[in-house]
C-alpha cells in the first residue's frame, strides 16, 4: 500500500482507497493497463499479437509497449509465432512479455507500475539461470556419449 495525495484537499490518503476518508472526493484509478514487449534478442525478432476477449488490438514488437483502456478485469491473449499465452487483467495492471528460452514458450508476467522494472530484472535473471543448465546439460550429454563411444570401442577389442 503507498500513500497518495488526494487532489482535492490534499491530505494523504492510501492508494486502495476509492473515496478521500477526509473529503468525499472520489479517487479515480487508473484504467488503463499496460503491456511491455520481451527483450531478448533473436537473429528474427517475431511481434507478438494482442487480443483482448478474442479481438486483435494490436502487435507488441521487442521492447514495445501497448496501453490499453480497459474498466474490468478481461482476458489478454497473446501470440507470437507458434507460441501464445494468456492471463486475466484488471485495470492498472502490468504485463511483461518474456519468451523462456529454456521451454520456447512466451510468457506473460502480471506485474504494476511500481514493481515492473524488478519483474524485467527477474526474467533476465531467471533467462541468464537456464542457460547455465542448458550448457551444464550439453556438456554432460556429450561426454555419456563420449563415454559410450569408448564402452563400445572397448568391448569390440
Amino acid at each position: 500500500m503507498a500513500l497518495i495525495t488526494c487532489p482535492e484537499c490534499g491530505k494523504e490518503i492510501s492508494s486502495t482507497v476509492s473515496k478521500c476518508p477526509h473529503c468525499g472526493y472520489e479517487v479515480k484509478k487508473d484504467e488503463k493497463v499496460t503491456i511491455l514487449g520481451y527483450s531478448e534478442s533473436f537473429a528474427i525478432n517475431p511481434a507478438v499479437s494482442v487480443y483482448l476477449n478474442d479481438w486483435k488490438i494490436g502487435e507488441v514488437s521487442q521492447n514495445g509497449k501497448i496501453v490499453l483502456d480497459v474498466d474490468k478485469g478481461s482476458l489478454l491473449k497473446f501470440k507470437g509465432g507458434l507460441r501464445s499465452t494468456s492471463c486475466v487483467v484488471k485495470p492498472g495492471d502490468w504485463i511483461l512479455l518474456s519468451f523462456n528460452r529454456a521451454t520456447g514458450g512466451l510468457d506473460a508476467i502480471l506485474t504494476d507500475k511500481e514493481n515492473y522494472q524488478l519483474a524485467i530484472n527477474k526474467a533476465k535473471g531467471a533467462d541468464s539461470k537456464r542457460w547455465i543448465w542448458i550448457v551444464i546439460i550439453g556438456v554432460a550429454l556429450i561426454t555419456l556419449g563420449y563415454l559410450w563411444k569408448f564402452l563400445t570401442e572397448l568391448r569390440y577389442m
